[in-house]
């Protein structure tokens, strides 16, 4: 659907929902139209867009968010089609095992699948018992920093404009209708015509949210207990297979080691180990940008000890620690994400005098796509597609998000 009038839209939020937004729109419209994404980091996808594991699945979404998941689970596999995403992206099919030293009785959450071989990279397989949770059927992984980092380059392509170190300080609203946004930009301030605000700054957004509307009915209610987690990325010698019909491998280690962790291969020959978000990661206040996430040292210590013991490693291996990180992810109480468009009334309060009660403009106006908790790279494509549709009034979306509105 394209429109004679493309609207002028301000995101707030860099990351990959944020990028899908803007790749969406900037497709639909094409010329003529405004897209403006914005970050307050020195740099795009230095948070869990960008350090994110990548695994990818057809199923196992949210409540709610199902829909949305087999949409993004679609476009992914159409945009590494048209556009080499196994050379671009390191996109590839995935075979999702989980090892116990005993076997899973009665494992009803298993899907009849053929089997597949543990890797060789996994040392003493043999002691484990192997349920194969996805097969390569069924799930998939990327390179989340290459594949935002090529999103980011067919936006400006597109004709995105992309300001970072710049933060939204205020918004002017005119009967019922959002008019235009300040920024800040570096020492800079901008008053920019803005028709749509979406606040897509994943664990950020209930801040973003606050400083706009600090007299807002719409609380963002986040999780903080379990909304980071620390990585360890190395390169081995028994790393993937180069050939691209070779699936690569996600281990779930269940209690195996006294903690449950996850080690993934991929396709450069590399290994990302990483535990479910809130273990092996102590709680912290949230910084204020993305670039001050710092990993805790000794708890990817414990963590890459525990790996060791079931990585084979030759005795003249050299393998090489490539990156150590950590990054937060957007949960919130209510474990699901919100994909929504948010009535100014509730934003503003029914007595603002910009608000011109009961004939509040349908058209634009302030948008939430957050809280993807751990799914975000999974859900990101399908939420930005449904939230380009959502801004454009499409009225028949790509997928159901009944569901996902503020509560």
């Amino acid at each position: 659907m394209r429109t004679s009038h493309p609207p002028r839209v301000t995101i707030v939020g860099g990351g990959i929902v944020g990028v899908s937004t803007a790749f969406f729109l900037a497709q639909a419209y094409g010329e003529g139209m405004s897209i403006t994404v914005i970050d307050n980091a020195p740099l795009l996808f230095a948070g869990a867009s960008g350090k994110a594991n990548g695994v990818l699945g057809d199923d196992d979404f949210p409540v709610g968010a199902e829909d949305v998941g087999h949409l993004s689970w679609k476009l992914y596999r159409k945009l590494a089609n048209d556009h080499q995403g196994g050379l671009n992206w390191g996109h590839r099919a995935l075979v999702i095992h989980e090892l116990r030293r005993e076997p899973v009785q009665n494992a009803s959450d298993a899907v009849p699948m053929p089997t597949h071989p543990l890797p060789p990279w996994l040392k003493g397989s043999k002691e484990y018992a192997d349920t194969i949770v996805q097969d390569q059927r069924h799930a998939a992984r990327i390179n989340p920093a290459d594949f935002c980092k090529w999103l980011l380059e067919q936006c400006k392509a597109l004709g995105v404009q992309v300001l970072v170190n710049a933060t939204v300080t205020g918004v002017q609203i005119e009967k019922g209708s959002l008019k235009s946004v300040n920024i800040k930009h570096g020492q800079k301030a901008l008053v920019m015509e803005c028709q749509n605000l979406v606040i897509a700054a994943g664990p950020w957004s209930d801040r973003v949210l606050n400083d706009l509307f600090p007299a807002s009915r719409v609380r963002i209610q986040s999780n903080v207990d379990s909304a980071s987690g620390n990585y360890l990325l190395l390169k081995t010698p028994k790393g993937e297979s180069n050939d691209e019909e070779h699936p690569c491998d996600q281990i779930y280690l269940k209690g195996v080691l006294g903690h449950d962790i996850n080690i993934t291969s991929r396709p450069d020959g590399t290994l990302y180990i990483g535990a479910p978000c809130g273990s092996f990661s102590a709680e912290e206040a949230l910084p204020e940008i993305t670039t001050e996430v710092q990993p805790q040292y000794n708890l990817v210590g414990e963590m890459a000890g525990l790996a060791a013991k079931v990585i084979d490693f030759s005795p003249d291996a050299d393998v090489k620690v490539l990156e150590i990180g950590r990054a937060y992810r957007p949960f919130l109480q209510q474990p699901r994400p919100i994909i929504s468009r948010i009535p100014l009334h509730k934003l503003l309060g029914r007595n603002d005098p910009n608000l011109d009660v009961g004939h509040e403009s349908k058209i634009g106006g302030i948008f939430l796509n957050t809280g993807h908790g751990s799914d975000g790279i999974a859900l990101g494509p399908g939420s930005g597609k449904i939230m380009s549709e959502m801004i454009r009034g499409v009225q028949s979306l790509s997928a159901d998000v009944s569901g996902l509105g503020y509560p």
